[in-house]
């Protein structure tokens, strides 16, 4: 960011093409930095055509104050090719200021940015109307691909406002995100169940974060939408069998975060013909030895009929020390047998080398190998 500033303030002739990089990506992360550019853009309104990524969040500084949302207001009427908007409930709203509310904020942006809005992400706010209001507006956009919704912010104000019953289409959604609250089971069944009624005929990525919530909205929204599906991640669940053994059929990957004490082998569907990888979030354990155990187990429950095309199975083990505030973060992987490139043991490239990773086996246990075979 300050290179490019730098530039701008060469010459005349690189300002133009400096100011360009120079909008392009702004990160709002402080209060005064949203003033400043609803001043900048109110003297010179071409500015905001400039811009194509807008993120709203402070949450990197814990102290900072959060961003008002009149200076959002004002940055946004000045946006007109913004491609990504995201904003991590980072933004102060008075609720006497009703033009600033973002429910009244996205049916301008989704007109405005109509043919170039890609990707949003909305966080619910105490407004006195459905959390569906923050949405709706965008499925004017022929092109929006990924759409996160943060309810995990506000819960009272998801359960105190009525659920919208009109099904809403996005004709060309690719991925969507939806963070629950585990505090309103009650409201959160009743977002699921409306999504289960969304047209999403394009969408391929399914992530459900948070603490799913006990009762049907979980088995009505994957039902709906899970044929398409070929990656399906699923927040703190004791067990995917039901949700995914015939809802899902063509998925490729599925992470789940399972809670302290979990049977790893009810975690997983019993068996699926196209599961390729297996991401298994395990938030309560203690060291990565405890698994040494259950982690056969898992092993024996998996066999070559059941899982055809599984490739990896990965365990996360988030712990942490007594004696430390820290909290360690332990992957194993496990390539399973059936990838020909593929070794007992081996680690991956992608993991970072800072992570410790803890190998169960070397080889595949003989009675693993005998299942396989068989």
């Amino acid at each position: 960011m300050d290179a490019r500033r730098v530039f701008c303030l060469i010459c005349r002739q690189l300002y133009g093409p400096a100011s360009t990089l120079l909008f392009r990506f702004v990160w709002l992360h402080k209060r005064g930095q949203a003033r400043r550019l609803a001043q900048a853009l109110q003297g010179l309104p071409q500015l905001g055509s400039l811009i194509r990524r807008l993120d709203v969040d402070t949450s990197s500084n814990p102290a900072a104050i959060l961003v008002s949302a009149l200076d959002v207001r004002d940055i946004l009427l000045h946006t007109t090719g913004l491609i990504t908007f995201i904003d991590n409930c980072s933004t102060y709203t008075n609720v006497g200021q009703h033009d600033a509310q973002y429910s009244a904020m996205m049916p301008g942006l989704s007109s405005r940015c109509r043919d170039t809005l890609r990707h949003v992400h909305v966080s619910s706010y105490p407004e006195r109307k459905p959390w569906t209001a923050l949405v709706e507006p965008f499925t004017l956009c022929p092109f929006l691909h990924t759409l996160e919704i943060d309810l995990s912010t506000n819960g009272a104000a998801v359960q105190s406002a009525a659920i919208a019953g009109l099904p809403l289409h996005f004709l060309e959604l690719r991925l969507l995100e939806i963070t629950l609250i585990s505090t309103h089971d009650d409201a959160m069944n009743q977002v699921l169940s409306a999504v289960a009624g969304w047209s999403l005929p394009r969408l391929e990525t399914m992530r459900l974060l948070g603490t799913i919530p006990s009762g049907p909205g979980i088995l009505q929204i994957v039902a709906a939408h899970g044929a398409r599906l070929l990656h399906l991640e699923l927040g703190t669940l004791v067990s995917a069998r039901d949700v995914v053994a015939t809802n899902a059929p063509n998925l490729r990957k599925l992470t789940i975060t399972v809670p302290k004490h979990a049977d790893l082998t009810r975690a997983i569907p019993s068996s699926h013909l196209s599961l390729e990888e297996i991401d298994i979030h395990d938030t309560g354990a203690t060291a990565a030895s405890v698994y040494s155990t259950e982690m056969v187990h898992l092993i024996r429950h998996l066999n070559q009929t059941s899982f055809p095309r599984l490739r990896s199975i990965r365990v996360v083990l988030e712990s942490s020390r007594l004696t430390q505030a820290s909290t360690e973060t332990h992957t194993l992987s496990l390539p399973l047998a059936t990838a020909p490139s593929a070794s007992w043991g081996e680690v991956p490239r992608h993991v970072n080398s800072s992570t410790k990773i803890h190998t169960l086996f070397d080889l595949p246990p003989p009675c693993v190998q005998q299942n396989w075979r068989n």
